[in-house]
């Protein structure tokens, strides 16, 4: 069947007769106004309820991992894991992973990194990001943008870093991101892998749109919002912007070693994570430049 994990907040009918305003019993349990998650099957024009799962603080955001990870972002930057059985209706497992003193704005996005079952990197808006192991249940790393506000990110994956590239001077920042190429990343099968190294060693690629203070003030001030996807390394604390790639893009997405992108103008075009060889482009139905979703 099909399963959905919901904010207990979100109502949808639990009966047949397909009413969120019913008031019998089944109904009457999705009603409270708890601070769970719900894990449900879906039926034809309503839901059962298969069990609910109770955070420990406020659900800032929360995602799914394969084969069986429910993982909510808490308020306290807490990151609380619950491990389901087959059938999602049993927990096997649940564990909180401990900010560790690691203070600051509840996280806003979690995302999985790709080629791993078990790397979650989150942000909180505020220029901070942090870099998890779900299963080993452990803070692995985390990396400070000061100055910046993050709306969205897209990793890319893992690499390692010499500390002679994270102080380069400013100039010299975009020649050694060259250097360090996605390339060197994607070729690796397993994200894990270089988990082998310490913390500080660990960096990640990602796509992200940002925008420091004054540009943010400006575009509110002008009433539109402009994305300003960039790469970016996240290494030895820090995090190391790119230039904007394309101003016009709104949407990105990636697969292996292929970027994709959709822009304000209905255009949608393929380039290559390691060269930034644009390869293809073509015109496209108006809601591709919204939102973009490969493999």
């Amino acid at each position: 069947g099909q399963f959905l994990v919901l904010l207990s907040s979100i109502r949808i009918p639990c009966c047949r007769m397909q009413s969120i305003d019913c008031s019998c019993s089944l109904c009457k349990v999705d009603q409270c106004g708890d601070n769970s998650l719900k894990i449900v099957s879906v039926n034809l024009g309503y839901i059962s309820l298969l069990t609910k799962l109770m955070p420990s603080g406020t659900v800032s955001f929360f995602l799914i991992s394969e084969p069986n990870y429910v993982v909510a972002a808490e308020d306290s930057r807490n990151l609380h894991v619950w491990i389901m059985v087959a059938g999602w209706s049993v927990i096997s497992e649940e564990y909180v992973i401990s900010s560790s003193g690691n203070v600051g704005p509840s996280i806003l996005e979690l995302r999985k990194m790709p080629k791993s079952s078990s790397l979650i990197i989150g942000h909180d808006g505020a220029g901070g990001f942090c870099l998890w192991d779900i299963s080993k249940r452990t803070l692995l790393s985390t990396f400070a943008a000061p100055g910046n506000i993050v709306f969205q990110i897209l990793p890319l994956g893992l690499c390692s870093l010499q500390e002679d590239v994270v102080h380069a001077s400013v100039d010299d920042i975009e020649r050694r991101l060259q250097e360090i190429t996605v390339s060197d990343m994607s070729e690796k099968d397993d994200g894990e892998s270089s988990l082998m190294l310490s913390g500080k060693d660990i960096a990640v690629w990602i796509m992200v749109s940002s925008a420091s203070v004054a540009e943010y003030q400006h575009d509110l001030r002008a009433k539109e919002h402009n994305a300003r996807w960039r790469l970016a390394l996240l290494a030895n604390n820090k995090v190391l912007m790119g230039n904007i790639f394309d101003p016009r893009a709104t949407s990105v997405d990636a697969c292996g070693n292929h970027g994709f992108a959709g822009t304000h103008g209905g255009f949608f075009y393929i380039w290559e994570l390691s060269s930034g060889r644009k390869l293809t482009s073509t015109q496209c139905f108006n809601w591709c430049s919204s939102f973009l979703c490969c493999c």
